[in-house]
């Protein structure tokens, strides 16, 4: 086992990521970090996933993404988030042209491309028949590998009604 990582699990079982949102180290932890190589190279020695928040305001240059799949060992994965675009402008509405740009440029991930990360604004709760969408729809706009993880919603309405 590597130090700071988690054994690898047995074949039958899922493996859990753990990352955060960004992959900034903090001063008061740096310590706990490699000290040689750029941030992302740093982190991934000690997280194994990230969530690109940064793919919600913009595209990237296929260099960025290749440098950051170039910087990650094998097992690390990248959890992307869904660009504004589709969730804020479009409003997922007739959006599929959208959500194909983006899966092409995700897909320079490669097999580190993680879960879909989706949020919506606060005006616009989740329903899956939005604009016409189906599951079916939504699953043939972002085709996964059998075991590739999970995508996930972030629904404003459900966050406010747990915070009451």
């Amino acid at each position: 086992m590597v130090a700071g990582r988690l054994p690898a699990a047995p074949a039958n079982r899922t493996m859990c990521k753990i990352g955060t949102a960004g992959w900034a180290v903090p001063r008061a932890v740096a310590e706990r970090f490699p000290a040689q190589g750029a941030g992302l190279e740093r982190y991934a020695a000690r997280f194994d996933a990230v969530e690109i928040n940064s793919t919600f305001y913009r595209s990237h240059r296929s260099s960025t993404y290749a440098r950051w799949v170039a910087a990650t060992p094998s097992q690390f994965r990248f959890a992307v988030k869904l660009p504004r675009t589709i969730t804020h402008d479009a409003r997922l509405v007739d959006a599929i042209p959208l959500v194909a740009a983006f899966w092409i440029e995700a897909q320079q991930l490669g097999d580190k491309l993680g879960p879909l990360l989706v949020q919506l604004p606060p005006s616009l709760a989740f329903d899956l028949t939005l604009g016409g969408a189906s599951d079916e729809s939504i699953t043939v706009s972002w085709p996964r590998e059998p075991g590739a993880g999970g995508n996930r919603i972030a629904d404003s309405h459900l966050q406010q009604e747990g915070a009451e």
